[in-house]
């Protein structure tokens, strides 16, 4: 049945990447520099690891719909089929639209953090970053558990 063929299938779940691992030991402060503006300090979940941890989870979720598109042939009953085109059309759906809107996001905290906020204009925070991605990552992980 459906469950006997999905665990043929499943990759074991992967532990925190090397990259994210060196991230969170190296980044507690980075000094970068806008300009002759005095260095700004990066808060640990500033925007270089939030970039990290979303290039990797990307790369993950690609992988991994990949090896599902790659099994999804005709000796697979019909209904895993659909299932399996819902599953990566979701994959690539919460890609091409959260990601890029979290990308967005960072780009905007970068630029706001470099130059002074506009009058009225709501400054972005890391800690804003990390609510979006635990937002987001809740999809990430259901997409994981189907």
């Amino acid at each position: 049945g459906y469950e006997d063929y999905t665990k043929q299938l499943i990759v074991k779940p992967v532990k925190k990447s090397s990259i994210i691992q060196d991230l969170e030991k190296t980044l507690e402060m980075k000094k970068i520099t806008s300009g002759s503006d005095p260095p700004l300090i990066e808060p640990s979940n500033g925007p270089t690891f939030q970039r990290a941890r979303l290039k990797e989870e990307t790369k993950k979720l690609e992988e991994l719909r990949d090896i599902w598109l790659l099994n999804n042939t005709n000796s697979v009953p019909k209904e895993i089929q659909d299932e399996i085109l819902a599953v990566t059309g979701q994959t690539t759906l919460l890609i091409k639209s959260k990601f890029e809107q979290f990308r967005s996001l960072i780009n905007e905290y970068t630029t706001l953090s470099a130059n002074n906020t506009k009058s009225g204009q709501k400054k972005i925070t890391a800690d804003d970053l990390d609510g979006f991605w635990e937002m987001m990552y809740l999809q990430v992980v259901q997409l994981h558990n189907k």
